[in-house]
């Protein structure tokens, strides 16, 4: 139900800042710092990518991260064209953090839907 009109994914410096931001540390929930420099190499090769539809739909792209148990993710919201302003909209990262795997609701029925790749 998505029209992509560009494969194109972006990220500004208020995501990022996002990702690793103290309330997340405290959590335990924050990307290691040193996982920014690969978020290129990990949307261009995820361990899997799962689909999560609804008003706005967004993918999961999931990594492994070293020395962590859990899963990394970075969720990516899916932009279509805005009809009424006549413009592009990018897909967005809009956070990232770190997930335990088997605690995603993956398959029929479930929240997330495998898109790619294995869990």
């Amino acid at each position: 139900g998505v029209d992509l009109v560009t494969r194109d994914i972006g990220i500004g410096d208020r995501q990022i800042a996002h990702m690793f931001r103290p309330a997340k540390q405290g959590r335990g929930q924050a990307l290691p710092a040193s996982q920014a420099k690969r978020l290129a190499d990990v949307l261009g090769r995820p361990k899997a990518v799962l689909w999560e539809g609804g008003a706005v739909p967004q993918l999961l792209y999931l990594f492994e991260v070293p020395g962590e148990q859990r899963l990394g993710k970075l969720v990516v919201k899916l932009r279509d064209r805005d009809k009424r302003l006549d413009i592009q909209r990018h897909n967005w990262i809009v956070t990232g953090g770190l997930v335990d795997g088997r605690r995603l609701g993956v398959g029929p029925g479930a929240q997330y839907e495998l898109v790619m790749g294995e869990m």
